[in-house]
């Protein structure tokens, strides 16, 4: 609770602090006032009775440091595992090589090890997939216990020597760029289909694969859907929009434990990728074939991304500022400008995804789902549009900071009251929306001037 509060007090100060447990990230584009930053969090932390650890501690800004066992290079903008973390891994499994036998606790720490670095390797849970999976063949938990003695045979080595390799220590971009390509995909028990922009690829099954479960057939059509597009594919991050969960998982997490079967296409189709530079990635997209529908579908159903604002407590935001032409989180039923961006394909939108598009220059309103905030308060950072941002005043998040130095005028408290904040459908009101101080933040001097968004448009 005290680290909580700390953290609120300083990010009001517009410091930008990540805090997990006691390790402790400060970061400011400017060395100067990130130096300044330090030394405010470690006099404040001090008087609150913490002890900083100071042989541990990096107090001089760096744009190369480590942090929670990762070494982050903001000048090439990758993170890798830190040294100690590598070395400590191929010790243990170069350890192993001479035995015969292991307990399956050791075992289990080898894939603990190899999991915690597998975000900031290149493809780091495909290339633990084999290991997860023999182990697993080898050794039942349930019955056996953490002290079983294993067989170390040829599967032990034919599965942990790629962990040796220099690979390991590559590292990845810090952050995805924002996909070049959206493709989407869908499979049925007798053919699939894809398109990119306004262009299709279809095919039928054959007799043997149409014997495949369903989420084995979705994933196929993800991959014909790649091949079929290669050409335009290659060297891009490709976002595929697929209406299988299952398929969503298998491709963000490179491979999973339930469906060794689906595992390995996903491990496959992972690897295939990289040989063409395509950095993969998958969302959950309902119904693709009938997404409008599907969303009428959920009837009254509370569902806490799609509160929406009432046109009188808008109203009162709009005296204050220009109204500019454009929504960028609605769909037909929430939208409250006459241009709309829906999260999902509705031929009324005028754009889909908002966090897909190109914000530079754009004026435009935003209420988007709070777990989204952090995404969006960076992307108008970078991209610059005059937008007025609807969000909660809430200064122990991590993007509050940011938000408080974006804005070019004070936040405007909306006064919302019960009957304001409503589901977009049912119309079933938020029960306590005063509790959620939603304000209208200002990220441009151009809704401010007399030259509004309108006449611009």
């Amino acid at each position: 609770m005290v680290v909580r509060q700390l953290c609120a007090l300083v990010r009001q100060e517009g410091v930008r602090l990540r805090a997990y447990l006691d390790d402790w990230l400060i970061l400011h584009q400017d060395q100067v006032l990130c130096d300044t930053h330090t030394q405010r969090v470690l006099s404040l932390a001090v008087q609150l009775g913490f002890t900083a650890n100071l042989v541990k501690s990096e107090l001089v800004p760096s744009q190369q440091f480590t942090y929670l066992g990762m070494e982050f290079d903001t000048l090439n903008w990758s993170v890798r595992p830190a040294r100690k973390r590598v070395d400590k891994l191929q010790e243990a499994i170069r350890g192993l090589y001479g035995k015969n036998l292991s307990t399956a606790r050791e075992l289990t720490s080898l894939l603990g090890q190899m999991e915690s670095m597998a975000t900031v390797v290149p493809l780091g849970r495909v290339h633990k997939r084999p290991f997860q999976a023999a182990l697993q063949a080898q050794w039942d938990q349930a019955t056996q216990g953490w002290n079983c003695l294993i067989e170390l045979g040829a599967w032990f080595s034919r599965t942990t020597s790629i962990w040796l390799l220099p690979w390991v220590s590559q590292g990845v971009p810090i952050v995805l760029p924002a996909p070049e390509n959206n493709l989407f995909t869908d499979a049925s028990l007798s053919g699939w289909g894809a398109h990119l922009a306004d262009q299709t690829a279809s095919g039928v099954w054959g007799a043997s694969q149409a014997s495949l479960h369903i989420n084995v057939l979705e994933l196929e059509a993800v991959a014909l859907g790649l091949r079929s597009f290669l050409p335009l594919l290659a060297n891009s991050h490709v976002l595929v929009h697929t209406d299988n969960t299952t398929v969503a998982a298998y491709i963000n997490r490179q491979g999973g434990s339930r469906s060794q079967v689906l595992s390995n296409s996903a491990c496959r189709l992972l690897v295939w990728c990289s040989t063409h530079n395509i950095r993969l990635s998958a969302v959950y997209l309902r119904g693709s074939l009938n997404v409008l529908a599907d969303s009428l579908s959920r009837g009254s159903k509370v569902l806490h991304s799609e509160w929406t604002l009432s046109h009188q407590a808008l109203d009162r935001l709009w005296v204050q500022v220009h109204k500019p032409p454009i929504d960028l989180f609605a769909t037909r039923f929430s939208a409250r400008l006459p241009l709309f961006v829906s999260p999902f394909p509705d031929p009324l939108a005028w754009a889909v995804n908002a966090l897909d598009l190109d914000w530079s220059g754009l004026q435009a309103y935003a209420f988007p789902p709070f777990c989204l905030l952090g995404k969006v308060v960076r992307k108008a950072d970078i991209e610059k549009p005059a937008l007025v941002l609807v969000a909660p005043r809430w200064p122990s998040q991590h993007w509050y900071p940011d938000l408080v130095r974006m804005a070019v005028r004070p936040p405007i408290p909306l006064g919302v009251r019960k009957g304001d904040l409503v589901q977009p459908r049912s119309g079933i009101p938020h029960g306590d929306p005063q509790a959620l101080q939603l304000h209208g933040w200002v990220l441009s001097e151009a809704l401010c001037s007399g030259r509004g968004p309108q006449s611009q448009l």
